[in-house]
């Protein structure tokens, strides 16, 4: 296993370790951030997640993005007992509240009910992010999580231990 440390990026610090797979042809690449950034806007609070992708990479095959979140439901009207959480590529820096011309409109954009409770895991498919990145590292302007346009709307918080101190999302590559 090789340890490979990568830049700070907004205040995000990366560390990748590079594990050969099993079958010799594939390498699976886990990234985790030590920080990520948070803001609280008219719909609640959101995460913008970055992450770069080792300049080594040979190609990208899959790649997931997984958090652990606590989930709550929000006060206006019944309670749903599973609000939505999406997720979208930025084609641009958010300032302020999200606007979704701000939001890729690709494949990602990507919404999923998530049950109340704490440290719920969840694991989403970020390939098609990863991919456009690899093509052209100018197009990472991060990923988005969060209740952002108000469908099913819930409290989302990132634990920010969620895979070991300090480590709140983890992203695996598949090369």
């Amino acid at each position: 296993m090789m340890f490979v440390s990568l830049r700070h990026l907004l205040g995000v610090a990366l560390i990748c370790v590079i594990a050969p797979a099993a079958s010799g042809d594939t390498r699976t690449i886990e990234i985790s951030a030590n920080r990520v950034e948070s803001t609280v806007s008219s719909e609640g609070t959101y995460y913008v997640i970055e992450f770069d992708l080792p300049q080594n990479l040979a190609s990208v095959r899959s790649a997931w993005l997984e958090v652990r979140l606590n989930v709550s439901a929000t006060n206006d009207g019944p309670a749903d007992p599973a609000p939505m959480l999406e997720v979208y590529m930025l084609k641009q820096a958010i300032v302020g509240d999200p606007d979704p011309s701000e939001f890729e409109a690709t494949r990602l954009p990507m919404s999923r009910p998530v049950a109340l409770g704490t440290n719920r895991l969840v694991k989403i498919d970020v390939t098609e992010f990863a991919s456009a990145v690899f093509a052209d590292p100018n197009k990472n302007h991060g990923i988005v999580i969060g209740s952002l346009t108000g469908a099913r709307t819930g409290g989302f918080v990132v634990n920010g231990d969620g895979f070991g101190p300090g480590v709140p999302v983890r992203v695996t590559v598949i090369e």
